[in-house]
């Protein structure tokens, strides 16, 4: 085995303190070994390839976490193979998140100036100019934006005359969401059922532009959050749901925001071209890609029960068997 180049630093208190070693390829693999990762489905020297040419070790090795260990220390039943499959449908989930995630910020913003309009009282420069008082940062960002960005001709021509129907095209998916949410609030007697769920959707959002791990530790307990009681409901609507399974798994948070992010493009999407297509999208992706190597997960119940969970509201949205109501002013 090649000698593990290893690092010390001082802490505050004069002691040195070993950091991890920086390891070679093929120390990453005899690492993996130690720890109990088989390499019967994909060799070692395909597994060195893989982390040469298409991942890195830190990445793939936060999959373990999906995986009990013995009281060694070692992992049981996983296989080299399971995390490379793990990591490549978290890409396809993380593409797909994107592109739902774009739909909802251009269809809130399609509802958002639908409802100015419609409101007599607003101009769109006032309640932009409100919104700034409170938010100062969020117009320095924009200006600063100014300087190297793509809508640097926009905020150089609107920089001191912003209206609502121009600064959303500027502004940080974020920094929007709390403009939506300064609307409604002003105008309470636009009905907008998005309250509470948009924070999930830009959490999962900026988890997957920033290419997070997702699906990296679905473990019980691991981290829970309190399930947001509009996605709770809908979800009791899923034939094949039980009452157990819906709040074990709606805790979960990355189960809970992806739910939020469907049932929010199912609310909010109002092409029913744009619905359609992105509903074949995710049967494609949730029939054939991620079901492609079953049988890596037949002794894993966490990620099984976790695939069937959400599977079971893919299939019920993209069946029609769900009616979205139709939004009253």
């Amino acid at each position: 085995m090649e000698k593990a180049w290893n690092a010390e630093i001082v802490n505050d208190k004069g002691f040195k303190k070993d950091l991890p070693p920086k390891l070679s390829i093929p120390q990453q693999v005899d690492n993996m070994k130690e720890k109990g990762i088989k390499f019967e489905i994909m060799s070692e020297a395909d597994a060195r390839r893989f982390l040469w040419d298409n991942n890195y070790y830190f990445k793939l090795k936060a999959y373990c976490k999906n995986y009990y260990k013995d009281a060694n220390g070692r992992y049981q039943d996983l296989d080299f193979a399971y995390l490379v499959d793990l990591s490549t449908i978290d890409m396809h989930l993380r593409k797909i998140i994107i592109k739902m995630s774009l739909d909802i910020e251009h269809f809130l913003k399609v509802k958002l100036l639908q409802d100015f309009l419609l409101d007599g009282s607003e101009d769109g420069y006032e309640i932009v100019r409100e919104f700034f008082d409170a938010h100062s940062n969020i117009r320095d960002e924009i200006i600063e934006k100014g300087e190297s960005s793509y809508c640097a001709e926009m905020i150089s021509g609107y920089r001191d005359k912003f209206a609502i129907w121009n600064v959303v095209e500027v502004m940080s998916f974020g920094h929007f969401v709390l403009l939506y949410e300064w609307f409604y609030a002003k105008h309470m007697h636009f009905k907008d059922n998005m309250v509470g769920l948009l924070f999930p959707v830009k959490s999962l959002r900026n988890a997957a532009a920033h290419n997070n791990c997702l699906i990296n530790n679905m473990m019980p307990g691991h981290k829970t959050i309190e399930p947001n009681k509009k996605v709770v409901r809908f979800v009791s609507t899923v034939p094949q749901i039980s009452a157990g399974m819906r709040d074990k798994k709606m805790t979960n948070p990355v189960i809970h925001d992806f739910v939020a992010l469907l049932y929010v493009v199912d609310k909010i999407v109002t092409s029913p071209k744009t619905k359609e297509k992105t509903y074949q999208e995710l049967a494609e992706l949730f029939n054939s890609r991620l079901t492609k190597h079953k049988d890596y997960y037949t002794n894993n119940a966490i990620l099984a029960s976790s695939y069937i969970f959400v599977k079971k509201i893919v299939d019920f949205l993209t069946s029609g068997a769900y009616n979205t109501p139709v939004e009253q002013k």
